[in-house]
């Protein structure tokens, strides 16, 4: 039995792949969560992109979180942009009967 990678992809679904002895991420993850050859954020880039799908959001999200972490963004900044995918969350077309709110009668 082995463990596999932690990392979550823009799907939602985690790696799947072996994580390493030392690691709990793959090869390719474990380097990118240390920070090697991760490119600076990006303020801006965060919401110019399309955002139109639930898994470019939920990529935005770990882009924050990461900003965070990382200390190259401020808790407000961090906060204000949360604050805009939530916007842009709740402006998408449901894609599927689920993923309406309860109160909805549309």
């Amino acid at each position: 039995m082995f463990r596999t990678c932690r990392h979550l992809m823009p799907t939602g679904r985690t790696c799947q792949s072996a994580a390493m002895r030392t690691s709990a991420y793959c090869y390719f993850h474990a380097r990118l969560h240390l920070g090697l050859r991760r490119p600076r954020l990006n303020k801006k880039k965060i919401l110019a992109e399309n955002l139109d799908s639930r898994e470019a959001i939920r990529s935005r999200i770990s882009l924050v979180i990461d900003g965070l972490a990382s200390r190259e963004l401020d808790s407000g900044a961090a906060g204000r942009i949360l604050y805009g995918l939530q916007i842009a969350s709740e402006n998408l077309e449901p894609s599927s009967p689920a993923a309406k709110p309860h109160g909805s009668s549309r």
